[in-house]
Order: C-alpha cells, then sequence, then structure tokens
C-alpha cells in the first residue's frame, strides 16, 4: 500500500509542476505530501502492531512516543 500511495504522490508532485499556478502547485504538493505521510504511518503502525499488538491500536499522536522509548528502549536492551 505504501508503495502505491507513494506512486499517486510522485505522480501528484509532477503533476503541479507542470502547471503554471502557484496555488495549483501548493494544493497538489499538500495533497502529495499528505497522502506519502498517512502512508508511512500505516507502515509503522502496521509494524508496531507486529512488535507489540496493543501499539497498533495507538491514536496517532502516541507514535512518536512509542517510538522514542519502547521502540528504541528494546533496541538498546538488546543490543
Amino acid at each position: 500500500m505504501q508503495e502505491a500511495l507513494h506512486n499517486v504522490a510522485t505522480h501528484l508532485i509532477s503533476q503541479a509542476r507542470s502547471m503554471g499556478s502557484e496555488m495549483l502547485v501548493d494544493a497538489y504538493a499538500r495533497s502529495a505530501f499528505n497522502r506519502y505521510y498517512y502512508s508511512s504511518f500505516l507502515s509503522t503502525r502496521e509494524l508496531l502492531s507486529q512488535l507489540n499488538g496493543s501499539w497498533g491500536r495507538e491514536p496517532h499522536k502516541n507514535i512518536p512516543k512509542i517510538l522514542s522509548e519502547n521502540v528504541v528502549g528494546q533496541i538498546k536492551k538488546t543490543a
């Protein structure tokens, strides 16, 4: 899924650059960024759920804390 959304984002950026209007370029670029960001979030959430099932159900706002505290902590324990 992430690859498909990345392809859409890349296409939207390319399309925006081919148009002349700065307003359209900004709108397309934001859409492309948002799609890619959401794709990255979904991939991260999927990985987290594989590491710990409860992490896959955490709200979006908790993901950075889980990554910086829990996941990094687990990596440091095994290193």
